[in-house]
């Protein structure tokens, strides 16, 4: 019964995310502030290699992509517009 009990402590102290319970814990054993951790050093190394201001250009990037890609569609629509106002100005001489 008391290994039983030992195993459950072990998996509470693993997966506990409880602000208190962490207090007493460190992220070498408990999963949930192992995954802090992580996320803190791979911001770490992505603004160590630049990453993120890659990351930030290629949004960047992508959101000119959207307004052409919105403006040629604005100008197909007036173009064919056009061109059908001159077909039927045409067919009026």
């Amino acid at each position: 019964m008391e290994r039983l009990e030992k195993l459950k402590k072990e998996i509470q102290d693993l997966t506990t995310r409880n602000d208190f319970e962490q207090e007493y814990l460190s992220y070498h054993g408990n999963i949930p502030l192992c995954e802090e951790k992580l996320s803190e050093i791979e911001v770490k190394v992505a603004e160590a290699t630049d990453t993120v201001e890659l990351i930030k250009k290629a949004d960047k990037f992508k959101e000119y992509l959207k307004k052409i890609e919105k403006n040629i569609s604005i100008i197909a629509r007036e173009s064919s517009k056009f061109a059908s106002f001159v077909n039927i100005a045409k067919f009026d001489d």
